[in-house]
């Protein structure tokens, strides 16, 4: 059964086609190119090619693509900072800043830190060496304009390797909400925190490293049952008695694609002492 879960994994898909088309590649320079000055100047122009392609050209066909075939639909996806399309919106709490921090401290949570030089190498060696790091940092991604506002993470194990996380984005409460407007999901929203708030959230659970879809970026490989991580985080909340009010929420905005979902996001009040 496992190994039968792995050969579908898309991710190892992408490693396994990855690693052939590398070695595939040092066969082919080492049989015409006998020099090896030459064979290395030939593999630093492949690596460079496939950086720009991955990390520039490929990403910004994508958003445009998706500009064109999405612009009136709700974008219930983040994105990230190149616009690619990446973790699905499931999740609205309602509460204060304090509230929301409180909840998942007490839940068990910790807060993700911000990325630094300093956090980032300490990421690099945690998840190659397997060490603790309940703070890992997020990458940044993407809704209303900004990155998120918090990030809070559960550790599967002893490393950032495998964690449940979650992002969230603030947004005041408006007296007319229409969720099914993708005029409400396109704006840049300034928030007043002294205002009653909302936070939108993506879910998602790390399960390793792996290619992305279309780009191969080298990235955190996520659960594509992204139902199950916003379930696991209601439950979590629920076992401290953080939440209540919680309610599905259908929308037409599906979300399709490599995650498994029945599309909806769950909404809840935060409870703070």
């Amino acid at each position: 059964m496992k190994q039968k879960e792995a050969i579908k994994n898309p991710s190892i898909i992408r490693f396994v086609v990855a690693t052939f088309s590398i070695t595939l590649a040092w066969l082919a320079v080492s049989y015409f190119f006998i020099s090896l000055k030459i064979q290395v100047l030939f593999l630093v122009g492949f690596f460079g090619l496939y950086f720009i392609l991955a990390y520039f050209f490929l990403p910004r066909i994508i958003y445009i693509l998706v500009l064109l075939t999405r612009r009136s639909k709700i974008p219930r996806y983040t994105h990230a900072p190149d616009g690619v399309l990446a973790d699905p919106v499931n999740i609205i709490l309602f509460g204060s800043e304090k509230a929301l921090k409180e909840a998942f401290f007490e839940a068990g949570w910790s807060q993700a830190d911000p990325i630094t030089p300093r956090t980032a190498w300490r990421m690099f060696r945690a998840f190659f060496w397997n060490k603790n790091y309940p703070k890992a940092p997020f990458s940044p991604l993407f809704l209303f304009g900004r990155k998120q506002d918090y990030g809070f993470q559960k550790q599967i194990g002893n490393s950032p390797r495998m964690r449940h996380h979650v992002r969230f984005w603030a947004a005041n409460i408006e007296r007319e909400i229409d969720l099914e407007s993708p005029l409400y999901w396109m704006k840049k929203k300034r928030v007043d925190k002294e205002k009653p708030l909302m936070w939108v959230g993506a879910a998602s659970k790390d399960v390793g490293f792996g290619f992305t879809r279309f780009t191969y970026q080298l990235t955190h490989s996520v659960d594509e049952e992204v139902d199950k991580e916003r379930d696991f985080i209601i439950d979590s909340l629920l076992s401290k008695r953080k939440i209540t009010d919680i309610k599905l929420f259908a929308t037409d905005a599906l979300v399709k694609g490599r995650y498994v979902s029945d599309s909806r996001i769950i909404t809840a009040y935060l409870k703070y002492r």
